[in-house]
């Protein structure tokens, strides 16, 4: 009876699927004008970006590269010079939209889908009374569903909606659930806060515009600034300096934590 001979060199970690590398091998690359601040992949394969160096938000279609091959060919276009193959994980790149404020200075510091045709963007706009002001912290909100794309509404951040002023410093962006959570940190190393937004769209309010972020509560129980947020599944989780990240019930007639993670040191 032979005996089976040892594997000599055995994999330590095996893969249980060899084509992973190939899949997360690049293939391709979209060259920007600075820094980026957002980069999203929507599951319908939309991709948002921007630039901490700009004010323009760019949406693009992704398509696997074989499909666009065949698209091109049915519409009677010539064909790439190399053609893809289906089992090679290249994509290619269509811009749909390139958003642009014509208020906005050029900083988008963050930006995120709402939903398939809605962005959210952090970002500062000028004081249309007053050119030498400082620059406005806004929110904006994006609809790509029809082309071109409606013009933003464009919501004050943290100067009046909410008690507080616009001094504090922009952290994180959370969007899920319906909602916005934008994080914000006072000077000097002073706790963070939260404010959420309820988003509604034409269909369910009776704004004058296709839709509206309507300010919802701020929320400011952590003890040091905040760096992190998240939305989903009825819940906003936030975190930061101090060590602990909170949870809050976003499902009842008002906010409440539900957890807190202890605090540790050392």
């Amino acid at each position: 009876m032979a005996i089976p001979k040892p594997n000599p060199d055995p994999d330590p970690n095996p893969n249980p699927n060899p084509n992973i590398r190939a899949r997360a091998s690049v293939q391709g690359a979209l060259r920007h004008s600075g820094a980026l601040s957002a980069v999203e992949v929507r599951p319908s394969g939309m991709l948002l970006t921007a630039c901490q160096t700009n004010s323009t938000l760019r949406v693009y279609e992704l398509e696997a590269a074989h499909l666009a091959a065949t698209r091109i060919a049915e519409a009677g276009l010539p064909p790439p010079v190399v053609a893809p193959t289906a089992g090679v994980n290249e994509w290619n790149y269509v811009e749909r939209a390139r958003l642009r404020d014509r208020h906005a200075e050029p900083c988008v510091a963050a930006a995120k889908w709402l939903n398939e045709t809605t962005l959210v963007e952090v970002g500062f706009a000028t004081d249309e009374e007053n050119d030498a002001g400082p620059p406005q912290p806004v929110l904006r909100a994006w609809s790509i569903g029809d082309l071109p794309p409606q013009r933003a509404r464009v919501f004050a951040a943290d100067s009046g909606l909410f008690a507080g002023n616009n001094l504090s410093s922009f952290s994180s962006l959370a969007t899920g659930d319906g909602l916005v959570a934008v994080t914000y940190n006072p000077p000097l190393n002073g706790p963070g806060y939260a404010d959420v937004w309820r988003y509604c769209d034409a269909s369910s309010s009776s704004a004058d515009a296709w839709n509206t972020l309507v300010p919802m509560v701020r929320l400011e129980e952590h003890t040091a600034p905040i760096y992190a947020s998240a939305l989903g599944g009825g819940l906003l989780a936030t975190g930061g300096d101090d060590c602990t990240v909170r949870l809050w019930s976003t499902t009842g007639a008002a906010f409440h934590m539900v957890a807190e993670s202890p605090s540790t040191t050392g």
